[in-house]
């Protein structure tokens, strides 16, 4: 469009001048909507916060509880499409000491928490034969849901582990990350998982839950080393059982 001074002389550009002084005045409010706006969709959704500050474009939350899980500061900015849409979701950034995730929540009526583009890593411990191994979990996935309970009831993930090298450290095995896939039904998390190297496989699978957090680990070794005295007393001295054509322990997860 290109204006003329005519219509500067009839009032059309003035006009046009208002209604972009209207629409900058109406985004600037509601960019400086404070967070604490939000806070009721957060409470509806079971996420428990101790302090919460900045913008509903760009806020954080402290000391707060998301999915059961305690977590030192959350960073959320919401995404706009969704707010026309009439849905609560935002892109956020959580941590802790020892953990860290990032990606989009959705917040629904139901309190569920629905978590999409997910990403992260978060300390992890096994217990095996009551002695403690601690290591680090990384997992992705493109859509989780969990309840108010903080129970993952919904939704499959990618993800790997290095605990062998703490469990294998006094071996003489030498294993890569273990790397698997998860999945959620009903607060139930199933695992299955595998590392393998020059013959060698390890396997893990488990079911994670209130009742049952335990993992099964299979060893299976190659015909040259079935035999071998230095490695079989070394799995009998981790605490590993002959099963079938390999060897087999339990262990917890926390």
């Amino acid at each position: 469009m290109i204006l003329t001074l005519n219509d500067v002389h009839n009032g059309f550009s003035i006009k046009w001048l208002i209604g972009i002084f209207v629409l900058c005045c109406i985004l600037f409010s509601v960019a400086r909507i404070p967070a604490s706006i939000v806070g009721s969709s957060f409470n509806a959704a079971g996420v428990k916060y101790h302090n919460i500050s900045g913008t509903i474009w760009n806020g954080s939350l402290n000391s707060l509880t998301i999915a059961g899980e305690s977590w030192r500061e959350l960073e959320f900015s919401m995404i706009k499409l969704a707010l026309l849409t009439g849905r609560g979701k935002i892109k956020f950034f959580a941590k802790d000491i020892d953990k860290q995730f990032a990606g989009q929540l959705e917040m629904r009526q139901n309190s569920q928490l629905v978590l999409h583009d997910l990403s992260g890593s978060t300390a992890i411990r096994i217990i095996h034969n009551g002695v403690p191994y601690n290591a680090t979990l990384t997992m992705n996935s493109d859509h989780l849901e969990t309840n108010s309970k903080g129970e993952c009831v919904a939704g499959q993930f990618d993800f790997r582990s290095e605990f062998l090298v703490s469990l294998l450290a006094g071996f003489s095995l030498d294993m890569p990350p273990l790397a698997g896939k998860g999945e959620c039904r009903e607060g139930t998390v199933s695992l299955f998982a595998t590392s393998e190297k020059n013959g060698i496989t390890i396997s893990v699978v488990g079911e994670i839950s209130q009742q049952a957090p335990d993992l099964v680990v299979d060893v299976t070794l190659p015909e040259s080393l079935e035999n071998n005295p230095h490695l079989l007393n070394e799995l009998t001295a981790a605490g590993f059982n002959r099963s079938g054509p390999g060897w087999q322990s339990r262990m917890e997860i926390s």
